[in-house]
Formats: structure tokens, C-alpha cells, sequence
């Protein structure tokens, strides 16, 4: 879902992550709400409140996108 443009060092690259919104699964699917359920009930509501469905996808993959590089950074398992 997410790629980047290298795989190993934050601090010596310039580093652009990408993901294809539309294979973000439709948001009354099971895929969703377990997407969901991986943010606080602060971040999720903030994410349901868009109007449209890309912007919410586009929102839920920011979250989850800044943690993981948050994580990766920080040497953090993903636990």
C-alpha cells in the first residue's frame, strides 16, 4: 500500500512516500474499520468528519504514514 524511495536511512535521504488512495478498501468494509482501529477515538473521529470519502481515506493515511516513520526513526517495534 505504502512505497518509498529507499529502504534503509531517514537522515541521509530525501525521501518521498507515496500510496494509491483508491486501493484503500471502501470505508464500510471490515478493511476500513480495522484501519480505523488502529488510530485513537480522537484521530478516527477526525477522520470521519470529512465530507468526501478520498479526503478521509487521504487522512487516515497520514496518521498511520507519520507514525510508522515516527516508529522507523525512533528504532520503536511496531507494538
Amino acid at each position: 500500500m505504502i512505497s518509498a524511495s529507499y529502504e534503509d536511512e531517514l537522515d541521509t535521504a530525501s525521501v518521498v512516500y507515496f500510496c494509491d488512495i483508491s486501493e484503500i478498501p471502501a470505508l464500510l468494509s471490515k478493511e476500513w474499520e480495522t484501519y480505523l482501529s488502529f488510530l485513537s477515538s480522537i484521530e478516527a473521529n477526525k477522520v470521519q468528519k470529512y465530507m468526501f470519502d478520498d479526503d478521509k481515506r487521504r487522512a487516515l493515511v497520514s496518521i498511520l504514514l507519520q507514525r510508522w516513520l515516527i516508529r522507523k526513526k525512533l528504532c520503536i517495534d511496531n507494538n
